[in-house]
């Protein structure tokens, strides 16, 4: 007995994908993986109007979740039309080509990779704290540092610690245990000096990002 398990095209202008020539791989999730050539959001032009495909993850029950759309980047330079299956490596890597895009504006396509893991530090808006002629013996209104997870697709950010000493302190923060791709939360800190003069700290970020725990440096003088 055969069962449908996805139709393709079902989103508004194929923005799940069209024409899936590569197959499906198993992977070490339990999931299958593969490409379309066609569909997909990706709004720059090398293809024909159905866009330059997706990456896509199929659980065994047929619900469908797309994890990249080629063509995204301007002159394509993340790839489009992939006509081949995906394989994976260890740590759930999975590598792929496409048939067009590239780095170079050729349309000469590209060999890719796409993992769940982080690749990317978040980053810290401002870069540094400072405060300036605070009272000794009192407590400075907060500052705030936006945390933000630059990694993309399914790439969670997990925040595993925040950590000040004094003369500082965290007040505040809208950041929980994990951080979606693109997403951002904010972390309130204050400054409570107990002596004249310039006094330095550091917010350190534990995560699991490369080059954890990043860093953010604190300055204040108290008067």
């Amino acid at each position: 007995m055969l069962t449908t398990l996805y139709s393709f095209c079902s989103l508004s202008k194929c923005a799940d994908g069209a024409i899936p020539y590569g197959g499906l791989v198993l992977g070490s999730d339990g999931n299958f993986h593969g490409t379309t050539t066609y569909g997909g959001t990706g709004i720059y032009g090398l293809c024909d109007k159905l866009r330059c495909g997706t990456l896509f993850r199929l659980t065994p029950g047929g619900s469908l979740t797309t994890l990249h759309s080629f063509c995204s980047s301007r002159y394509c330079s993340d790839g489009g039309a992939p006509y081949a299956a995906v394989i994976e490596a260890s740590g759930g890597t999975f590598y792929g080509t496409t048939a067009l895009g590239g780095a170079y504006g050729c349309g000469c396509g590209e060999i890719f990779s796409w993992s769940p893991s982080v690749a990317v530090a978040p980053t810290f808006t401002p870069p540094s704290l400072t405060w300036a002629k605070q009272a000794v013996g009192t407590t400075s209104n907060p500052k705030s540092i936006k945390i933000k997870n630059v990694n993309s697709g399914e790439a969670t950010l997990d925040l595993n610690g925040m950590n000040v000493a004094s003369p500082f302190a965290i007040s505040k923060t809208t950041c929980e245990a994990t951080l979606a791709a693109g997403k951002s939360c904010e972390v309130s800190i204050t400054f409570a000096p107990s002596a004249p003069g310039t006094a330095t700290g550091t917010f350190a970020l534990t995560d699991n990002a490369p080059n954890s725990p990043q860093t953010l440096t604190l300055t204040g003088t108290g008067k």
